[in-house]
């Protein structure tokens, strides 16, 4: 009796017990399984979606396609399962390899680049939940991937979700959708900044800004100016910080976000700390605008005005496009012995990088060669500045030959 009883706690009652559970389950109608996918994750959404599959009602799903927005995108992602279920399977059950910063990884996630048919396994993984602990890093790099490389995908795929899923899942979700290529139509511009208005999370809301600063290179310029006017508003400011926005608006570009830099740029000038100061300088430079080398000018020439951010002016203008009075200004720099050797330094060296661009536009530049000449006869004690001053006169010779 007591065997009896052994063997039915240990081989008879699993059975039974599988077998009302697969009773259970068959009860399920598709539809019902459907609508549970909607709000699962984890084991039990992964359940409800193998249960669907072992008899998918694609009438069900073309009907879910036309649902509301979550629906289409389950609809979607369990379409792809019906289509490639064999190299969805093949994908997910890959053994993991360990990274060299001890992390588990698919294999196809470091090395591989991915069809567009694995988008809907990937936006699923994102959502619902992996087989281990970074599968949705896996999803998302994955993803980033496909977008970079010109691959179409459906951008709904993770604007839909951005509006509920979690922090994490946002963070994921946007850095996919913010790297997607411009378009003249202003539809996803106009989806992202209705999502970024909304966003209270601020690593999710600068991802969304550079998505839509990406999409803005497209965009109607009376429709960029109203965001580059919705960006200065003090909220957004506040709610993603001075540098994001500021850095945003130089990227934008145009009339209307050059006005706000340079508003920007007096402000924190004259009553800023030093990191606004140099933010708003690091800014000025992204703006290559006659009012903002007239700026920049009279800071670098303002006696007032810290030496690092003179530095910081002088070596920024051996880059920007070539005006007489930058030259003259540079020069100024270099002869000025009141001046610390470290300051006259980055002057020298913006000096060297336009005399060899002036050279290979046919300018003669015997005026630049002329200053380092005159000044080592003048004579210099720092040995590193007298070395930098010779390499610069000994090449303004070789080049104005």
């Amino acid at each position: 009796m007591i065997r009896f009883r052994i063997i039915f706690t240990n081989i008879l009652a699993p059975i039974l017990l599988g077998v009302l559970l697969t009773q259970t389950g068959a009860a399920q109608t598709a539809e019902e399984l459907f609508d549970s996918m909607l709000e699962s994750q984890g084991s039990e959404y992964t359940e409800a979606r193998d249960r669907f599959l072992q008899a998918p009602d694609t009438e069900l799903l073309h009907a879910r396609l036309d649902g509301t927005p979550e629906e289409w995108i389950q609809a979607t992602i369990l379409s792809g399962w019906v289509e490639h279920e064999a190299r969805y399977r093949e994908l997910i059950n890959t053994p993991t390899t360990t990274s060299r910063g001890l992390e588990e990884h698919y294999p196809w996630a470091l090395r591989e680049m991915l069809d567009r048919f694995a988008a809907p396994l990937l936006v699923e993984i994102l959502l619902k939940g992996g087989n281990h602990e970074n599968a949705d890093d896996d999803a998302a790099d994955s993803l980033r991937k496909m977008v970079h490389s010109g691959m179409a995908l459906d951008a709904r795929l993770f604007t839909i979700p951005l509006r509920r899923g979690d922090i994490e899942t946002k963070h994921h979700l946007a850095s996919v959708v913010s790297a997607f290529p411009p378009t003249e139509n202003e539809e996803l511009f106009n989806e992202l900044d209705d999502i970024f208005r909304s966003e209270e999370d601020v690593t999710t809301g600068r991802l969304l800004l550079h998505g839509l600063v990406n999409q803005s290179s497209l965009v109607p310029e009376d429709r960029r100016a109203a965001f580059v006017a919705e960006l200065s508003d003090k909220a957004t400011l506040d709610r993603l910080g001075q540098r994001a926005i500021y850095s945003a608006l130089a990227d934008i570009g145009g009339e209307a976000a050059e006005s706000v830099l340079l508003e920007y740029f007096d402000r924190a000038i004259t009553s800023g700390d030093a990191f606004e100061q140099r933010d708003a300088v690091q800014t000025l430079f992204k703006i290559p605008v006659q009012q903002s080398v007239d700026r920049l000018l009279i800071a670098a020439g303002d006696s007032g005005r810290p030496e690092w951010m003179r530095k910081m002016i002088h070596n920024h203008l051996g880059s920007v496009p070539y005006e007489d009075r930058i030259k003259i200004h540079l020069m100024g720099v270099v002869a000025n012995d009141d001046l610390s050797t470290d300051e006259r330094a980055e002057a020298v060296s913006a000096l060297g990088r336009i005399q060899v661009d002036l050279s290979r536009r046919g300018v003669e530049t015997d005026d630049i060669t002329g200053t380092f000449g005159g000044i080592l006869e003048s004579g210099i004690e720092d040995p590193e500045f007298l070395k930098m001053i010779s390499d610069s006169y000994q090449n303004g010779l070789r080049i104005d030959r």
